[in-house]
């Protein structure tokens, strides 16, 4: 019996015979801890080599001790079925999963994903959750995938708190949170890229619709994203903090709160991608206390906010901008009629928009009225944005 009364009812996986010394495969030891019905598994101090997904059932709960390290192996990444951990049954969908604790490592260095539209290829996952109803993940390091740290496709009930992603070697697609269509009623808080360029895509990417042929999407579906409050997130150079991605599905009740850090590109991306602009529908967006820069030795000129999709009642409040780099704050081409009000504008971004952009009119620091084409909005930084496509709209 445990000493700390936390892990009482938890069972060491050292009693199913996990070394933990990070040369022998422990693979087999996990697999019977992971067999009991409602399995709750503690894993002690030291590094655990794997070479298949840690499947996990139904009511299975898994804390980790700060010290522990699990570690696909080398080598391990073969296949389309190889992840670090996963939920059983795809298909029927589980319930009630409990990750807490350790470093989780993909070891993407000695496992390289394979061909991006190769079926069988491996996809570089670290964390892949389909259908699963309650979903906690807390208090953890996920480290060094080929692509998605942590992906979830038809989630409901979701939180993720305290998690750290970092990695050693840099590659196209290193997703942090990876959100995919169906999924609704999640938490996101507090968490950290903490090593630079990381990730290397988006920090949070809620993509309703996406090319779900691509091997690190296999198994995810199109569809609505909704209720969902992300709030903490800081990066210390990301390449974008958040993605918001709607061609067909809408994404609706979403809440993003305290983002800071530097980015390469995007501070919220809500771009066309491959698909029309003025397609997809983002809806009830409410971004607020935001502080994200352009990275200063960063020269392309890609905004910190892009949109592409038509919108409904999309607010930023209290969006504060310290870099001097020549990108700007704003851009909007969805290829609609907008409704818009933005405050506390400086006179340099007020005199920088085109006179027959068919803003109404420009007061004090306000621009509020209706624009009917491109709008780009220079360097600095924005109090209020409300925005919504089609004439009207209510500023609350």
């Amino acid at each position: 019996m445990f000493k700390n009364k936390f892990l009482e009812g938890y069972t060491d996986v050292k009693v199913f015979g996990a070394n933990g010394n990070g040369i022998s495969d422990d693979t087999a030891a996990f697999k019977k801890a992971l067999e009991a019905n409602r399995a709750k598994i503690y894993i002690p101090k030291g590094v655990y080599s794997v070479s298949l997904p840690l499947s996990l059932s139904s009511g299975t709960a898994i804390i980790a001790d700060p010290e522990a390290r699990v570690r696909l192996a080398d080598g391990a990444g073969i296949n389309n079925e190889i992840c670090l951990l996963r939920n059983s049954d795809y298909k029927n969908g589980n319930a009630d999963i409990r990750i807490e604790g350790g470093t989780w490592d993909l070891n993407c260095q000695n496992n390289p994903r394979g061909e991006e539209y190769n079926p069988l290829a491996y996809p570089g996952v670290c964390f892949s959750f389909i259908k699963v109803k309650g979903l906690r993940v807390c208090n953890t390091a996920i480290v060094n995938p080929d692509s998605f740290y942590l992906r979830i496709g038809e989630t409901e009930n979701f939180h993720f708190e305290n998690i750290k992603f970092s990695t050693s070697s840099i590659h196209p697609n290193q997703d942090g949170v990876h959100i995919g269509g169906f999924c609704r009623n999640g938490v996101i808080r507090n968490i950290q890229g903490i090593t630079p360029h990381t990730p290397n895509d988006d920090m949070i990417a809620i993509n309703a619709d996406d090319d779900v042929t691509r091997h690190f999407n296999r198994g995810m579906k199109c569809g609505p994203i909704e209720n969902i409050i992300v709030e903490s997130i800081k990066a210390v150079s990301a390449y974008t903090f958040v993605r918001l991605l709607s061609c067909g599905s809408p994404i609706r009740n979403i809440l993003l709160r305290n983002l800071s850090g530097s980015v390469e590109h995007y501070a919220v991306n809500a771009n066309s991608w491959r698909f029309a602009k003025g397609t997809g529908l983002l809806e009830n967006i409410v971004i607020c206390d935001m502080k994200v820069n352009k990275l200063d030795d960063n020269r392309n000129s890609r905004p910190l906010i892009i949109i592409n999709s038509k919108v409904k009642n999309f607010i930023v409040d209290n969006y504060i901008r310290g870099d001097s780099t020549a990108a700007p704050t704003l851009h909007i081409d969805n290829n609609s009629i907008n409704s818009l009000v933005c405050e506390g504008l400086t006179e340099e971004q007020l005199e920088s928009l085109e006179a027959d952009c068919n803003v109404l009119f420009k007061e004090n620091d306000c621009l509020r009225g209706v624009i009917d084409k491109e709008l780009v909005l220079k360097n600095g930084s924005i109090e209020r944005l409300f925005l919504t496509s089609g004439v009207g709209g209510t500023s609350h």
